[in-house]
């Protein structure tokens, strides 16, 4: 046997140790961004994975965009059914599957040429790993400019006691579905909630965590998350919050967070940040009434919002603010009142910035910009990596070191979960500025 043999017989033999991976796409009213989808899985360098989209009954072209990219790829499989909701999909797409392990990527979002790759290769070197989590995805706007990019851990196995944490607290990885690869056999007699359309990331990687034996962290970033208008988790309707709660509630139950301390805090700290974002939502909202909502639901939001302060709030301020917008319908009305008011003021002097570059900080651009209230800028900390682009395209980023504190009135709205405000108010408290709020 000649060398030109043996390396052929080498290149099959490594091709057949790598495992099938089963890619599913919930498929959904998508046809602007769709194909950059499908494109960007065709393009993997790894050699062994199918394709499942999952059309959920698209009333615009997505659907016979997937039967087009079928018609010409053998990797491909489309499965049309009624629209059922993104969960719905994936049951589907789950119930298809042939491959050994499994990955998602939603269709708005697209993945570079490496990302299965880099997502299987601790696979090759030890085949008994259950699940690969791969490092938080980059961020870009609707028009494909980076926003943000997370921070990377350190790759290695992840303890048992330590993955359920990692994944609330959201700091080097979170609960998305996305930038994951999972051994197939962990979805067996699991299904996701029907009627569980936004949070269902959390309830799934919540269960699943739980029955792999072997979990692999790898700093491979190669998952391009697009915040498009339009779409569930971006939607600015609160009740499209509730499915967070639903799923927070459940595993803040279980014996697993009770029993652990800072699993416990790490759960409330969440729970913290959707409760006063869905209570922000409804009262900040112009288009719609939420006032009989926000009459009914007022006072248990109040005590679970209070109970959630005081188990993960430490920063007392922030604390007192926090509690200040529970209570009473009318304590919390008063509250927002006196609120925007304060921002109207310094907006009005042209010196109101906000801390924070994100979905936080883009959706109170918005909420503000819909009740007069015009900011001057974006903030960001001075570690990281400078935004080529604002994230509304229109107003400047700046530094917080380049912050101009000199000026009179000169006041920062912080845009971030809890756990992030805690980490940056020392900072800007150093740098000066007396007149600080919290998103």
């Amino acid at each position: 046997m000649h060398r030109g043999q043996e390396r052929i017989l080498k290149e099959e033999a490594e091709v057949m140790r790598e495992p099938l991976i089963s890619v599913i796409v919930p498929v959904y009213n998508v046809e602007g961004y769709v194909g950059k989808c499908i494109t960007s899985l065709l393009q993997q360098t790894y050699p062994r994975f199918e394709l499942i989209l999952v059309d959920d009954g698209s009333t615009d072209d997505s659907g016979k965009i997937c039967d087009r990219y079928e018609e010409k790829d053998e990797r491909i499989r489309v499965i049309h059914k009624n629209n059922g909701g993104v969960s719905s999909a994936r049951n589907a797409g789950v119930a298809a599957m042939r491959g050994e392990f499994l990955a998602f990527v939603d269709p708005d979002d697209w993945v570079e040429p490496s990302y299965l790759e880099e997502l299987a290769a601790p696979l090759l070197k030890d085949e008994t790993i259950d699940m690969v989590v791969g490092c938080f995805y980059l961020r870009e706007d609707g028009q494909g400019v980076p926003i943000s990019e997370g921070k990377k851990g350190t790759e290695g196995y992840l303890a048992t006691k330590d993955r359920l944490r990692q994944m609330m607290d959201g700091v080097y990885w979170d609960e998305s579905l996305c930038g994951k690869l999972y051994k197939g056999a962990l979805w067996t007699d699991f299904s996701f909630p029907d009627a569980m359309q936004v949070g269902e990331d959390l309830y799934a990687n919540w269960q699943i965590l739980q029955r792999a034996k072997k979990v692999y962290y790898t700093p491979s970033q190669r998952y391009h998350y697009a915040l498009r208008e339009g779409s569930l988790t971006n939607s600015p309707r609160p009740e499209n919050r509730f499915g967070f709660l639903t799923a927070l509630h459940e595993i803040e139950s279980t014996r697993e967070a009770r029993e652990d301390t800072a699993l416990y805090r790490s759960v409330q700290t969440r729970l913290f940040d959707v409760y006063r974002d869905v209570v922000r939502r409804m009262v900040l909202d112009t288009q719609r009434d939420y006032t009989a909502k926000v009459q009914s639901v007022a006072q248990a939001m109040s005590q679970q919002v209070t109970a959630a302060a005081k188990a993960c709030v430490e920063e007392p301020e922030i604390r007192r603010v926090m509690v200040e917008r529970s209570g009473s319908y009318n304590d919390i009305i008063s509250h927002y009142q006196k609120f925007l008011e304060e921002l109207r003021l310094i907006a009005a002097k042209e010196k109101l910035y906000l801390y924070g570059a994100g979905t936080y900080a883009m959706a109170a651009q918005k909420a503000l910009s819909a009740q007069g209230i015009e900011i001057r800028g974006f903030i960001i900390s001075d570690d990281r990596t400078a935004l080529s682009h604002s994230p509304d395209g229109e107003h400047p980023v700046l530094f917080l070191s380049q912050l101009p504190v000199h000026e009179a009135y000169t006041g920062v709205l912080i845009c971030l979960g809890l756990r992030d405000m805690e980490e940056v108010l020392p900072g800007i408290r150093k740098k000066g500025v007396r007149r600080i709020f919290y998103w």
